[in-house]
């Protein structure tokens, strides 16, 4: 399997204005092709594509064009997980080499302006960046987000929301259809996480296109009987999630009483 699976694929892709490609084993591709199921296959042309090569030896070799963005997995890893590193090495080479800031960060965009949602607690992030959706807010990028340092921007990245299956319980009911319809990834006991498509909640509307960051929320690792937001600075604040319904409810309130992006 692993002979065949080395065999030299390829796959194109549109990103933050960038020419990029993958090639890799057709079994990694595979899972990219669900991951990137709404990112631009089709390139412009206008600049040279920046390239990224998985490979398998004894172990997994993921490199593009700097030492600092490689990664090597033991063979042991799963395919979703050699495509996640993937991913992680094709945004810090697209990063690096356009001048953009890459944030592991869920950005939403409600009337114009973005939420940016950064923390380690990764799992509060994109269940509340999936209460804003359901809602009506649009997703600029659901786990990573690529900005443009200069006039603090985000740039859209359509790839499907990864979502850990312990989260599952949290997301709000109008998820529960794009849910069962989502591709899921196992580990060697238990269904590891989803992978889910925000079109499937809502058609198209679901994403936004380049949008100014309004503010930056860095969510606390604490939980709180309610939500609460403490000031951290100009543009950035630390959020005290509570329940997940209240904080949305709460956020939607604090965001549009925000003064707009000048």
């Amino acid at each position: 399997m692993l002979a065949q699976a080395t065999l030299p694929e390829h796959r194109d892709y549109h990103i933050a204005g960038a020419d990029l490609r993958v090639r890799a084993p057709q079994t990694v591709l595979d899972v990219l092709d669900r991951m990137f199921g709404r990112v631009a296959h089709v390139w412009l042309g206008a600049l040279t594509p920046l390239v990224v090569d998985v490979t398998f030896d004894d172990v997994w070799r993921i490199a593009g064009s700097m030492p600092a963005t490689s990664k090597a997995l033991a063979a042991a890893s799963t395919l979703p997980q050699v495509a996640g590193a993937t991913i992680a090495t094709l945004l810090a080479e697209l990063a690096a080499q356009r001048g953009l800031n890459l944030w592991r960060a869920a950005i939403v965009e409600c009337d114009g302006n973005a939420l940016a949602l950064l923390g380690d607690d990764w799992e509060t992030a994109i269940t509340l960046a999936a209460h804003l959706h359901a809602r009506g807010w649009r997703i600029v990028s659901g786990d990573y987000g690529l900005v443009d340092p200069a006039t603090m921007t985000a740039l859209p990245f359509r790839k499907l929301l990864h979502v850990n299956s312990s989260s599952i319980a949290s997301f709000p009911l109008a998820y529960r259809g794009a849910v069962e319809a989502s591709p899921w990834y196992s580990s060697a006991h238990t269904i590891a996480f989803y992978a889910i498509d925000p079109e499937l909640v809502n058609g198209a509307a679901a994403w936004a296109e380049r949008t100014p960051i309004r503010t930056i929320l860095k969510i606390d690792g604490r939980v709180g009987t309610h939500p609460s937001i403490e000031a951290a600075g100009a543009g950035q604040a630390m959020l005290v999630p509570g329940p997940f319904v209240e904080t949305a409810d709460f956020l939607e309130r604090w965001f549009r009483a925000l003064p707009p992006v000048a």
